[in-house]
């Protein structure tokens, strides 16, 4: 009669193709004792906390954690593309972190090559407080610092755009893992998510959560922070005629979203049915694994400076105390 083992080995062998005649079991089962020196060491210290955002507001409601897992969201024009972009330059120019971009929406194309300059001169204007545009000669950053910006720009972020056609999420990793080879980065990027192609037959609930454990397996192998952005489906407005906050469950697939995430966020504008110009914004921390370790769930109200391509806080915006080595003869930032 056949082991209930055996039968195991036979059912993987066929789902998966995995041999497992000759597999190591026990490197599979985990001992607590031979990890009692790490957790002694943490009983003296403490656990290893998220580290900090550089601002104030936002660091007791999210943390960047290594091997974390992370969805930001929001409404069309709501700015969670550039919210996560900017949080990524407050942490590259501080901590002196790396980031590897697959942003497909923030590229632009020249004769027929898709090109890095558009999230470039985005993450420049944020750096600088100014803007690469010629047009507004008043508050375009000088030639010399634009020069300086695109190197330190070039040194912490890796734009990553394959040539295939079809862009699947095993095909992304395959090219993360190259660069994380190649660069040691602290983070990866994809926004937005519905720009891969995902080919699934059977419940979308299912394919996700096996694309997400991918993810999250590159994620602790290589120790990064791995954030997805993805765009909520289309919601009926309210009766005032502001739409929804969006939040996990406003995504194709929500349950999945919220069991596979580790962090989940947003980014609503709630004047914006009023006043498409007003610049009012809210971070919303829906989810956070592990709360007192990497932040509680909570609000931050910010502002949106469009000249400077900031946001503001109550503390004002760590970028600014790099305006000195961008600043040339301009007029200052209102």
């Amino acid at each position: 009669m056949i082991s209930v083992l055996d039968q195991l080995r036979k059912e993987l062998s066929d789902e998966y193709g995995n041999d497992s005649k000759n597999k190591d079991y026990s490197k599979g089962v985990l001992s607590i004792k031979d990890h009692s020196e790490l957790m002694l060491l943490q009983h003296k210290n403490g656990k290893r906390k998220g580290e900090t955002t550089h601002i104030a507001e936002l660091d007791p409601h999210y943390t960047w954690k290594k091997g974390f897992l992370q969805c930001f969201t929001g409404n069309p024009n709501c700015g969670k593309s550039e919210f996560l972009l900017q949080i990524s330059l407050v942490k590259a120019m501080f901590s002196d972190w790396k980031f590897g971009l697959y942003v497909p929406e923030n590229m632009s194309s020249e004769n027929g090559t898709m090109t890095p300059d558009e999230i470039a001169d985005t993450l420049i204007h944020s750096l600088s407080g100014q803007t690469t545009d010629p047009e507004y000669k008043d508050y375009q950053i000088p030639k010399e610092a634009y020069e300086k910006a695109i190197d330190v720009i070039d040194k912490n972020f890796k734009i990553i755009y394959p040539p295939e056609r079809i862009k699947t999420v095993p095909l992304l990793l395959e090219y993360f893992q190259h660069v994380q080879d190649e660069h040691n980065l602290d983070a990866f990027i994809i926004d937005p998510f519905n720009k891969i192609h995902h080919k699934y037959n059977g419940l979308l609930d299912e394919y996700l959560m096996e694309k997400f454990a991918e993810i999250k397996e590159f994620a602790v192998k290589n120790n990064v922070v791995f954030s997805i952005v993805e765009h909520p489906k289309s919601q009926p407005k309210n009766q005032d005629g502001s739409f929804p906050m969006a939040n996990q469950f406003s995504l194709r697939g929500g349950a999945a979203w919220n069991n596979a995430m580790d962090f989940i966020g947003t980014i609503h504008r709630p004047h914006l049915h009023e006043d498409y110009t007003n610049t009012k914004v809210e971070f919303h921390s829906l989810k956070v694994r592990n709360q007192k370790l990497f932040g509680m769930p909570g609000v931050v109200e910010m502002d949106f400076n469009r000249r400077s391509n900031r946001y503001v806080f109550n503390s004002g915006n760590p970028l600014e105390k790099l305006d000195k080595d961008y600043s040339g003869t301009l007029k200052p930032i209102a």
